[in-house]
């Protein structure tokens, strides 16, 4: 970018090729790197108080003055526009795989109610009444 931010890059390569880079950068700086993406991409598609996009056929940038887990921070992701698509389609595959875990998850634990309802457990009174029983019957 410019000597005078600093910036950390995380590269993304699926089957080989590249498809994504996830910048990240001081927050303080976060007009510096606006300037620079501006200048390289034009007007941005997109825009709100701390973040601009940019969204083109063939590729997707983001801007954000600020990165929510970590105080101070700013990032950018610049994604190739098949990358966008292939990582909703894997977000929706998970979410699908996750909400039919919980679901089966939620009928086993039903089940196991269920059987519970069925034959609880014996009480102190029941143990009691059996030690009782079998004390008389016992021969001596």
């Amino acid at each position: 970018m410019g000597a005078d931010v600093t910036v950390s890059a995380t590269y993304t390569f699926r089957a080989g090729r590249f498809v994504s880079v996830f910048l990240k950068f001081p927050s303080k700086d976060y007009e510096r790197v606006a300037e620079i993406f501006s200048e390289r991409y034009g007007e941005p598609t997109t825009r709100t108080t701390d973040s601009l996009s940019w969204i083109g056929t063939k590729a997707m940038v983001s801007l954000h003055r600020y990165r929510p887990s970590v105080p101070g921070e700013g990032f950018a992701t610049l994604a190739t526009a098949d990358e966008v698509k292939e990582s909703a389609r894997l977000r929706r595959e998970q979410t699908s795989l996750a909400q039919t875990a919980k679901s089966s998850n939620r009928c086993s634990s039903e089940t196991r109610q269920r059987s519970q309802k069925i034959k609880p457990a014996p009480t102190l009174r029941d143990l009691a009444g059996r030690v009782h029983r079998s004390a008389r019957t016992e021969p001596r």
